[in-house]
């Protein structure tokens, strides 16, 4: 009975990331949409619904503002920041420079990530993965020497924006884990220590107070939210939501972009559709793929955006990138999708 479960569940997680990876390439060809506004006002004009959704999310899932304010710790808040900064990277990147170039550099995450717990957390990499990081480096080596003499350069640079916040903000989570971990796994002796502690000071709670306070107070305690027992990526994409509108809307105001304007009521919908609808999908379709597919297959078809991305850029503009970039996009690509292949093979052969 296991077996075709199974099967069932990984073609279901197939097809949650295919549809993940062919509404995700879309994002250049929306942001192309709005390029006229400028790509300040476009970021800062789609925060508004999308904060909407966020905020009703997180309201529905803590119950109340408070404990939205109780799930985030300030580590958490400084992760949103580079959460935020991954957004603006790309979303800048997408009109300074061609689709094809922003695809391939941003699906250089796994190599940065890579090199970042080599160089940050000390940890050995394996051979595949040394590979893949220097392979996916030349490709964007390639890249950035094919656009030296263009006006496009600027952009790829803004591109690498995307997977160096990336890299930080996972370096985060996974330094918030490891607290968690040593503190699941504190000394026998040092629980009883707490233990102890905890029923002195409740032995002089009671002492100190009537009985009927004392009931008060315990069915209180017990009433409260506890913040610790729930996933805090809902109040951390709040946050973000946030962060992404403040740096936007101070770009419109340092740039002095004159293209501010009341918009239509056609430029009403694209925003609220960019915003409130298209980005929370995106956010929840990748939320799902990997309840059905390791990680490894995840970031092996997460790949398919490069090849999807150029394609609807160039069906709707007529947009051409050069050759470096297919070149260096296609080294990228090889490194990012054989890694992750090799992964998952061996992760099933393990089991």
């Amino acid at each position: 009975i296991a077996g075709p479960a199974m099967a069932g569940d990984h073609t279901k997680g197939v097809m949650v990331m295919s549809m993940a990876t062919l509404s995700g390439s879309c994002f250049g060809l929306l942001m192309r949409i709005g390029q006229d506004f400028g790509p300040w006002v476009v970021v800062a004009m789609r925060c508004g619904p999308q904060f909407v959704i966020v905020f009703t999310y997180c309201l529905w899932y803590w119950g109340s503002v408070t404990n939205i304010y109780r799930s985030i710790s300030r580590l958490d808040a400084f992760a949103a920041v580079f959460l935020a900064g991954q957004s603006i990277g790309i979303s800048m990147a997408m009109l300074m420079t061609t689709v094809a170039n922003v695809f391939f550099v941003i699906n250089t995450v796994p190599a940065f990530c890579a090199l970042s717990d080599w160089l940050v957390l000390g940890e050995t990499p394996r051979r595949r993965t040394v590979v893949m990081v220097i392979i996916a480096l030349l490709g964007i080596f390639v890249i950035v020497w094919g656009e030296l003499e263009s006006d496009g350069l600027f952009g790829v640079l803004v591109a690498l924006i995307n997977p160096l916040s990336w890299t930080v903000y996972w370096g985060i989570m996974r330094h918030k884990s490891r607290i968690l971990a040593k503190q699941q796994d504190a000394p026998p002796a040092c629980v009883e220590k707490a233990q102890c502690e905890a029923v002195e000071e409740q032995a002089e709670a009671n002492v100190t107070s009537s009985k009927p306070q004392a009931k008060q107070a315990s069915a209180d305690e017990e009433k409260k939210p506890q913040a610790s027992s729930k996933n805090p990526v809902p109040g951390i994409m709040m946050v973000t939501v946030l962060v992404l509108a403040a740096f936007a809307w101070s770009g419109v105001w340092v740039t002095s972009d004159d293209r501010l304007r009341v918009p239509t009521w056609l430029e009403v919908l694209y925003f609220v559709g960019f915003g409130g609808v298209y980005l929370p999908c995106i956010q929840v379709l990748y939320s799902l793929a990997p309840k059905y597919l390791s990680t490894a297959e995840v970031g092996c078809l997460k790949v398919m955006e490069c090849v999807y991305g150029p394609i609807w850029i160039w069906l709707f503009e007529e947009e051409v990138p050069p050759l470096t970039t297919f070149i260096g996009g296609s080294c990228i690509v090889v490194a990012v999708a054989g890694h992750s292949f090799l992964a998952a093979r061996e992760a099933r052969s393990a089991k």
